[in-house]
């Protein structure tokens, strides 16, 4: 997620292990990634984390629309209070931190600044788009 933030460091490496490239070893497929991703949301109900896993991946394949659309209806969720009752099975801040309450919440703080971060260039984006095409928008 901060990788898509600050950086936008799709194809590169940069020494950090475990930064997404669209193909190759040991980064992943990004491709076979989104399919995969879609199919988990469609057997969760078409809600759930793993909307904003798929918005950040559209986001890192150059679909912005749809990683828009994606997070949104994450940030939805989140703000129906439905996330606080869902499981999170392999979440970031379980694996990684999992005895460190501390740490844990140093961890979900910075994904969730990464997230607003990745909503607010999609958002500029969006407008951009409309302001460039002369259309207006109540979607906006």
């Amino acid at each position: 997620m901060e990788a898509a933030a600050y950086d936008d460091r799709m194809n590169t490496a940069a020494g950090v292990v475990g930064i997404i490239q669209p193909t190759g070893r040991p980064f992943g497929d990004l491709s076979m990634s989104i399919l995969a991703t879609e199919r988990l949301l469609q057997l969760d109900g078409d809600c759930g984390f793993e909307q904003r896993d798929l918005g950040v991946l559209k986001f890192h394949d150059g679909q912005r629309k749809e990683a828009l659309f994606h997070l949104e209806k994450y940030e939805a969720w989140v703000a129906s209070g439905a996330a606080d009752a869902a499981p999170q099975f392999v979440g970031d801040v379980v694996t990684l931190a999992p005895q460190d309450a501390v740490l844990s919440a140093t961890l979900q703080v910075r994904e969730d600044r990464a997230l607003s971060r990745v909503l607010l260039q999609l958002r500029k984006d969006s407008l951009e788009d409309c302001v460039n095409d002369g259309t207006v928008s109540k979607e906006v």
